[in-house]
């Protein structure tokens, strides 16, 4: 019945929305208290360069140097580890950070990595100035001094933060507040033609030989788009379809990257269909698939939609190519079918009989082989 079948779908799509969006941020979040003493090295996934250690106090004591690898790729004595990356790359990595090290001439920086390479550095200076490195143009270097200042001995409470650019070019708006204070807002090469995502961060040091540096409550919180593709503020046919093409075409992009899990597949047109129904549509339910002009309901305009495009490769929402392979064929046909007559609003519609969507797929393939 077509009724167990919308409500298995609305189900789980209900599922993707309150669940998905807390494990990508659950993910990337470490509580330090509940580590065992002693090596950092294979605890929940953690690695580094210089045996990190948990102290008695519960917070991580990095050497020399040490590699946040726990989520993503990162350099490991030249090997790689792979493991769930922390976001698209967009939202905030937060954490506090103590440094105890005596050495005057010390020079201490903390970078986020994204797919292995970094985007950006952030220097701790011994005489309590801050300095920034970050990625501009085609990926070169710009090194500055910014704004406030840091002691030894204290906790620093670090928000590094990463968003799309509001006009939507590479290059994205990284602010970064320390103790509260905004000290560097300003744009930034997200990666530097990696794939965006935050797969790890880093902390070393420069000219110290004995380095004592403590970091604590480390979190990645993802920010997830909105579905608005195109930026014309409504959720429509234009957005999905775009979607559609893009997932057919293995384009990678944040706008596109509906779960925030670095994919763009399936799971982002669902949860696409889920969030532009509740932004649209009287009693919030996700959109059907098979509903090419979005009314509700999928009909006979639907199927005519599928009926004009089928056995080509144009791809697209608008071409029915719901399963998102570049191509309308019998696959999309029975997406169609499988939710005919059913619509967005309505809990339970009763299911017509099979025979008249077999029909119509026999007509279609018997055209095919007439052309």
């Amino acid at each position: 019945m077509i009724s167990a079948k919308l409500h298995c779908f609305t189900t789980l799509l209900v599922v993707v929305i309150c669940i998905a969006p807390n494990l990508v941020a659950q993910s990337g979040t470490e509580d330090f208290e509940s580590f065992s003493i002693g090596d950092l090295d294979g605890q929940s996934g953690w690695s580094s360069e210089a045996g990190a250690q948990i102290e008695n106090t519960g917070i991580a004591g990095f050497g020399d140097r040490s590699i946040r690898a726990a989520n993503g790729i990162a350099p490991i004595d030249g090997n790689y580890v792979t493991s769930p990356v922390l976001g698209n790359g967009y939202g905030v990595l937060s954490l506090d950070i103590q440094i105890d090290d005596p050495d005057s001439h010390a020079r201490y920086i903390l970078s986020p990595q994204v797919g292995g390479g970094r985007t950006a550095s952030l220097s701790f200076f011994s005489d309590g100035s801050l300095g920034l490195d970050r990625s501009i143009g085609t990926c070169s270097i710009n090194s500055m001094l910014i704004g406030g200042s840091w002691n030894r001995h204290e906790v620093l409470h670090l928000d590094w933060q990463f968003f799309p650019d509001a006009d939507g070019s590479v290059v994205t708006d990284q602010k970064i507040t320390l103790n509260d204070e905004v000290i560097f807002q300003g744009g930034n090469h997200l990666g530097c033609g990696f794939n965006d995502e935050i797969d790890s961060f880093r902390l070393w040091s420069f000219g110290s030989n004995s380095v004592d540096v403590t970091i604590d409550n480390v979190s990645f919180t993802p920010v997830l788009p909105s579905g608005d593709i195109n930026d014309d503020g409504v959720l429509d046919v234009t957005d999905i379809n775009f979607l559609i093409y893009g997932i057919a075409q293995g384009i990678h992009s944040f706008d596109y990257d509906m779960n925030g899990d670095t994919k763009v597949d399936l799971l982002d047109r669902d949860l696409w269909l889920a969030v532009a129904g509740a932004a649209n549509l009287p009693a919030g339910n996700p959109y059907l698939l098979g509903d090419v002009n979005l009314d509700g309901s999928v009909d006979g305009t639907d199927y005519l939609a599928w009926n004009s495009n089928k056995f080509t490769n144009t791809g697209g929402w608008l071409a029915a190519d719901f399963n998102a392979d570049g191509t309308t064929d019998g696959a999309d046909f029975l997406l169609w079918n499988q939710f005919k007559f059913a619509t967005s609003d309505v809990a339970a519609v009763p299911e017509p009989s099979c025979g008249f969507g077999l029909a119509l797929l026999a007509i279609g393939l018997l055209r095919r082989k007439g052309q």
